[in-house]
């Protein structure tokens, strides 16, 4: 049986199940946001551009509470995902993202 692969090498049923899993910890008002859905390249957007495409990571995750955040990183040890944090700063090497990971977004309420 053969697994469908994003261009990075990641397999796609795992990022299908990290998202669900995101989802399920973040309900609305928080937003997550994951690799290939609408509105993700606009939401992944870095102050350098030249990393934008080397620093993807899988999710992008606005928690609306300390509790939702709190279900993020418990989520992301769980699943073995790195966790970035962005708060709306300019850092010219991209760290407001994690390859693959999990970033949380604070600054862009």
């Amino acid at each position: 049986q053969r697994v469908a692969t994003t261009n990075d090498g990641l397999c796609t049923t795992l990022m299908h199940h990290s998202c669900r899993t995101l989802r399920s910890a973040v309900p609305p008002p928080g937003v997550v946001t994951c690799i290939g859905e609408p509105g993700f390249a606009s939401e992944a957007t870095l102050f350098n551009r030249n990393l934008q495409d080397e620093r993807a990571p899988l999710a992008i995750v606005k928690p609306s509470s300390l509790s939702q955040l709190q279900a993020v990183l418990e989520t992301a040890r769980a699943s073995k995902l790195r966790v970035s944090v962005r708060n709306g700063g300019h850092n010219p090497s991209g760290r407001a993202l994690s390859k693959g990971g999990v970033t949380i977004d604070l600054g862009r309420h």
